[in-house]
């Protein structure tokens, strides 16, 4: 056939397969035992079709696949240990065009190589066209003079929850916000990115689990992926954080604090015997030793979040409580299912918080909560 197909995989088993049935179907082969090497026959080889591993030393498959699609538009085909759904549907959605997990079948895999070379390459002179436009005829400069550049950086809440689901869709309806944040999924959130991080600030120190190079973690605490602990943060001595959290900037979580579907924007504390669970805690916030996050109502309902005289279906058994900045927790307290409490409030030692708490307040009971003067 004449076409050049690159494997890039660290198991040398797995490369000599595939290898004996491409060759077989008259394919020039390839290989590449890391990330790293991958790339640089991707640039001086220029394959026509990449079967791209996922987990590899040097460069994992998600760095070598956007960097592909930085420069070249040939067929990857991803072929990964990883199964779940989230991760075909995050290889696919960072370029990849067809994902087969392993344990494979040769068979299929030579046949899937086949179907990616037939549709990019066998089209012979036929043109190819979208309403008015060959797309025979593009080029990487008439297509720059037609796209708009639209910023990536990540911004996070730096206005409401409300304007931030908003800003995807101007005029969206609250139906629609409230949709949107019951579809949201924090454990694909990380995974898109963990894997843009900067490998010279951060450290994948196991799968899935992004520590920052200046962040403390202590030998006795355990982190379960996926996971972003950020610069400067600290992890004290027996923290447990069970899987799809982010620790902000300069956060802390202390001795035998517990962790679970969480995010903790910069400079977070939760410091003593701590439990966090399916929350949100905002910039500076505070809970005092003890203070927990309850998140499954004793009932086994779904959680309802009661915010001013509105009432939101959440549709879901696990919410744990939204703070604002700046919010302080007192010793001991409680904050039950689907609690919000606005930004620098304070929340009075061993209180039982349920609902919604506006900006600016003092709270000791549902019939104790006062306005702070001065602010």
């Amino acid at each position: 056939m004449g076409y050049k197909i690159l494997i890039a995989d660290d198991e040398p088993e797995i490369r000599d397969l595939l290898r004996l049935y491409l060759e077989n179907e008259q394919y020039e082969v390839m290989e590449a035992e890391d990330g790293q090497q991958a790339l640089d026959l991707l640039r001086s080889r220029k394959p026509d079709l990449c079967v791209l591993d996922i987990m590899m030393p040097k460069v994992d498959g998600y760095h070598v696949l956007q960097e592909l699609r930085k420069e070249s538009n040939i067929p990857v085909l991803i072929l990964s240990a990883k199964d779940a759904d989230s991760e075909k549907i995050l290889g696919l959605n960072l370029g990849a065009d067809d994902y087969l997990s392993k344990p494979f079948n040769p068979l299929e895999a030579v046949a899937r190589v086949n179907s990616n070379i037939r549709r990019f390459y066998a089209l012979g002179t036929q043109d190819v066209a979208r309403g008015e436009i060959t797309v025979r005829d593009l080029t990487l400069e008439s297509l720059r003079n037609q796209i708009g550049l639209v910023q990536q950086d990540v911004y996070l809440f730096c206005g409401s929850i409300k304007e931030n689901i908003a800003y995807g869709k101007p005029g969206a309806s609250m139906e629609e916000i409230e949709d949107a944040a019951r579809k949201a999924n924090i454990h694909d959130f990380i995974m898109e990115i963990g894997i843009l991080l900067s490998n010279d600030e951060y450290e994948e120190v196991k799968e899935n689990v992004w520590i920052a190079k200046s962040a403390t973690v202590a030998p006795t605490a355990y982190i379960n992926g996926p996971a972003i602990i950020g610069p400067e943060a600290e992890v004290r001595h027996c923290a447990f954080i069970r899987g799809n959290a982010i620790v902000g900037k300069g956060a802390v979580v202390g001795n035998s604090t517990e962790l679970k579907n969480v995010i903790l924007f910069d400079k977070v504390q939760v410091p003593h015997y701590n439990y966090v669970g399916d929350s949100i805690l905002g910039y500076k916030s505070h809970m005092g030793a003890g203070s927990i996050t309850s998140n499954v109502k004793s009932d086994k309902k779904l959680v309802e979040i009661h915010l001013e005289d509105k009432k939101i279906e959440t549709h879901m058994k696990k919410i744990g409580a939204i703070l604002g900045d700046y919010v302080e927790v007192g010793c001991g307290s409680v904050l039950n299912p689907g609690t919000i409490i606005g930004r620098r409030s304070n929340i009075y030692p061993l209180s039982s918080v349920r609902g919604y708490v506006a900006d600016h307040s003092i709270y000791k009971n549902k019939n104790e909560v006062i306005q702070k003067e001065e602010y």
